[in-house]
């Protein structure tokens, strides 16, 4: 490293600013050697679109107590109980009837503060920060990524579901079995696994639905990037995957996801999951009823100042559970 020559003049200086140092009891670094970055460094976290995911439903139901879903069931026998015999006397006539029923959905109200004085917006200044906007910049954080670990895995406290912890969506292990995910089986293994998860679904929801998304825990989405046949590897594992479920469901929209929180031990999942289902807002969604809304920053006192930040959640919502098929494997690590 280069030394730095001062001159008679900048060594006075310097021995000026020690003198000040010792009596103050501060440490004081050569100020002209000092430059503070603009830009900050922020922490880094996981960040999903979550609309690739599911609907999210913004606004609906806002401060009200609860979610209520009206469900309708017929009953009137078999359509061929509906043939007559010409002159049939309304008495003979077979009748359709609605049975209703309800399902409900618990609403929290999340609510922050945010607090500063004076002094501190002053020296931020000086240090080349904006401290009142990197405050809302990290409760704003605080908001996204709190939804978004509801949306994948829910809050048991609150009551609040998840698309992957829904208790009553059926549980498949037989499909994964021991393995380690699908980019752990061999290639026979591979084959016989993906040829049973459009049966298993069709027989779940009895051919009423169509999906469309594949969610699968991010290391083992990662992990079939490798050939799907060591013979013939023109092809990786995930697209093999793809390719067959767009054959199979006739939807050119199928998407496949890579989900960190479908892994077990991420955000807490006692299992690693994964999900297929379709992205329908008649068969599931999230919801946020009100949206993360920031009062004025205010003071009593022109010194102390504070705002609030304040919304609502509404967790996932899954009306028709046996449209959403689990799979997990019975190996305990995974």
């Amino acid at each position: 490293m280069k030394s730095i020559e001062l001159s008679a003049e900048e060594q006075r200086v310097m021995n000026g600013l020690d003198a000040q140092a010792a009596q103050l009891g501060l440490n004081v670094d050569f100020p002209y050697l000092t430059h503070i970055l603009a830009d900050i460094s922020r922490q880094k976290f996981t960040k999903i679109a979550l609309t690739d995911y599911a609907p999210v439903s913004v606004g609906e139901g806002a401060w009200a107590p609860a979610y209520v879903k009206n469900l309708s069931i017929g009953s009137g026998d078999s359509f061929e109980s509906g043939f007559i015999s010409t002159g049939a006397d309304a008495t003979r006539l077979a009748e359709v009837k609605a049975q209703m029923g309800t399902m409900s959905f618990p609403i929290r109200v999340w609510a922050k503060k945010a607090s500063w004085d004076i002094p501190s917006i002053k020296k931020s200044a000086l240090a080349k920060y904006d401290i009142v906007a990197e405050t809302e910049f990290q409760r704003k954080k605080n908001w996204d990524l709190g939804n978004q670990k509801i949306f994948f895995v829910g809050d048991t406290e609150q009551g609040l579901g998840g698309l992957l912890t829904n208790d009553k969506v059926t549980v498949n292990t037989s499909i994964i079995g021991s393995e380690q995910g699908f980019s752990g089986m061999d290639e026979s293994e591979y084959q016989v696994a993906i040829g049973k998860i459009m049966t298993a679904y069709d027989m779940n929801c009895n051919y009423t639905a169509i999906p469309d998304r594949f969610v699968i825990p991010a290391w083992d989405y990662t992990g079939m990037a490798s050939a799907a046949s060591s013979t013939f590897p023109m092809i990786t594992k995930l697209e093999y995957l793809n390719n067959m479920f767009k054959q199979q469901t006739g939807r050119d929209d199928f998407k496949i996801l890579k989900c960190p929180y479908a892994s077990k031990g991420f955000a807490g999942l006692a299992k690693s999951t994964w999900a297929l289902y379709e992205s329908d807002p008649s068969a599931l969604r999230y919801m946020i009823p009100v949206q993360y809304t920031s009062t004025l920053y205010n003071s009593v006192d022109n010194f102390f100042f504070q705002s609030v930040a304040y919304g609502e959640v509404g967790g996932m919502h899954i009306y028709y559970p046996n449209q959403v098929l689990y799979l997990q494997s019975t190996n305990s690590a995974y």
